[in-house]
C-alpha cells in the first residue's frame, strides 16, 4: 500500500472448487471495501499467497491489475527467496508498482534477509515495502542501509507486543523510516498507540475487508473521542480474539462468506475452514461486527 493511504484493506482471495482463483468474487470483495470508503487494497498474507502456485499467483496479479483501475493495490511476495524472485518476474511484467515483501523467518538471519531484499528490488527495478514480523527482523543498522540504498522505501510493522506503548524496536524503525513510511499491522488493538500516539500515517487491516466504514469511523474518532473509538472497537477485538485462536487467514476468509459479502470458496491448503464446533462464536462475532457497522 502507499503509506500515505490512511487505511488499506488486507483482503483474502476467493477460490473455486478446484482451487483456481475466482476473480469475480474477489473483485466483488474489492468493490465492497471501496464502497465503504477504503480505496487502498493489499493482496498478501490474508490471501495466503505463501501457499499459492506461480500459476495461481499470475492469476492474482491479473485480477490485482483489474482492481488497480479503481484505486491503489499492493501485491505481496513471499516467503522464500527463490519463489519471491520468480514472483517478482511476474509482477515486473504487470502495471503494479507497490510491492510488499513477506520474507521467510527461518532459515534466515538479518543480513541474509537484507541481501534477499536487495535481489528482489534489483529484479523489480525499484524499492519495496518490507514486512517486519518479529523483534529485530531486520536490525536497525541493516534497515538503514537498505533505505539508504533505495532497496526499501517503506515497512509494514507486524511485530506484536503485549504493550504497544513499550516497543523499542518500533521506536528505532520510526527513527529510520519516519512515521509516514511505517504502516501499522500489529492488530487493531495497537492502532491507538501507532496512529494517534506515535503518529504513524497508515494501517493495513483484515477487518477492513469486512466492515470498512466501521474501521474508518474508529480511526477518525481516535484523536478527539478515544472513548467512543474504544466502544466501537469492542466487536473488532472480539473477532480478533477468534482470529488469534483459530487462525487469522482462515477466519477472515470464511468470515467474508459468512457476512454475505462474497463467496470465497474453499481454503487454500495449508489451512482449513473454520470447524463446525467453533461456528457459534464465529458467527456471533461476525453478526455483532456487522450490526455495529450498520448502526453508523
Amino acid at each position: 500500500m502507499a503509506p500515505t493511504e490512511a487505511i488499506a484493506a488486507d483482503i483474502p482471495v476467493a477460490l473455486n472448487a478446484d482451487l483456481s482463483v475466482n476473480a469475480h468474487e474477489t473483485l466483488a470483495l474489492a468493490r465492497h471495501v471501496r464502497l465503504g470508503g477504503i480505496g487502498s487494497l493489499v493482496v498478501a498474507g490474508n490471501a495466503n499467497l505463501q501457499s499459492m502456485s506461480l500459476s495461481q499467483f499470475e492469476a492474482i496479479v491479473e485480477l490485482a491489475e483489474t482492481a488497480a483501475a479503481a484505486g491503489p493495490v499492493t501485491i505481496g511476495l513471499g516467503p522464500e527467496l527463490g519463489r519471491m524472485l520468480d514472483q517478482a518476474g511476474i509482477v515486473g511484467k504487470s502495471a503494479l508498482r507497490s510491492v510488499l515483501v513477506l520474507p521467510i523467518i527461518a532459515p534466515a538471519d538479518t543480513h541474509g534477509t537484507a541481501d534477499g531484499i536487495r535481489h528482489i528490488a534489483h529484479r523489480l527495478g525499484h524499492g519495496v515495502m518490507v514486512d517486519l514480523m518479529r523483534d529485530n527482523h531486520l536490525r536497525p543498522v541493516t534497515l538503514r542501509k537498505l533505505v539508504d540504498e533505495g532497496a526499501v522505501t517503506a515497512v509494514r510493522y507486524r511485530n506484536s507486543v503485549a504493550n504497544p506503548g513499550d516497543d523499542y524496536y518500533l521506536e528505532r524503525v520510526l527513527e529510520i523510516m519516519g512515521p509516514a513510511c511505517v504502516v501499522s499491522d500489529a492488530g487493531e488493538g495497537a492502532l491507538y498507540d501507532h496512529l494517534h500516539v506515535r503518529g504513524m500515517a497508515s494501517t493495513s487491516s483484515g477487518i477492513a475487508a469486512l466492515t470498512p466504514r466501521l474501521l474508518r469511523r474508529i480511526v477518525g474518532l481516535m484523536p478527539t473521542q478515544p472513548d467512543a473509538a474504544a466502544a466501537l472497537m469492542a466487536p473488532v477485538l472480539e473477532l480478533m480474539r477468534i482470529r488469534a485462536m483459530l487462525g487469522p487467514v482462515q477466519v477472515l476468509h470464511d468470515a467474508v462468506t459468512e457476512a454475505g459479502i462474497a463467496a470465497m470458496g474453499p481454503q487454500m491448503p495449508m489451512v482449513s475452514r473454520v470447524k463446525d464446533k467453533y461456528r457459534l462464536p464465529f458467527t456471533a462475532a461476525i453478526r455483532t461486527l456487522l450490526k455495529a457497522e450498520a448502526a453508523l
